[in-house]
């Protein structure tokens, strides 16, 4: 029985993570500011270069598995996707979640999202910017 608990939270918690360059529902307006952190700041939807996890895919993989934490009950599959930005100074604001399972996984998400470590920002042209990440969580 406590082989068949562990063998459910782990298919439960198992995470593969997909990242997209933009899309046009989960953003808003190019150009529109949005306070992020006390500052208003125009996020870039496609730079020349996306901002990414410190230690790249692999260890935000592992990042989101460790972290999310759901009931060993839950048996909903799906997909959650999440955009934030992320700053010039590597750190995660304005967290949305733009498609769900449920509400109870989406406030999971949104706290191990924000709780995240600093970023690599990302760059536009050789210059260090704002910018939008758009990421799919699979449970």
């Amino acid at each position: 029985m406590k082989a068949k608990k562990i063998l459910n939270a782990f298919t439960l918690i198992f995470i593969t993570a997909a990242l997209f360059s933009s899309c046009k529902s989960s953003f808003p307006v190019a150009g529109t500011p949005i306070e992020c952190n006390g500052q208003l700041i125009k996020p870039i939807k496609n730079p020349t270069k996306r901002a990414e996890f410190t230690g790249g895919q692999q260890a935000m993989h592992n990042f989101l598995r460790e972290n999310i934490k759901l009931s060993e009950t839950i048996t909903t599959k799906g997909k959650v996707r999440v955009a934030f930005i992320v700053t010039k100074d590597g750190e995660i604001c304005d967290v949305r979640v733009t498609s769900k399972p449920k509400e109870y996984i989406d406030n999971e998400v949104i706290r191990v999202i924000k709780g995240m470590p600093k970023w690599i920002p990302g760059t536009n042209e050789g210059k260090i910017i704002d910018c939008y990440y758009l990421l799919d969580i699979n449970f």
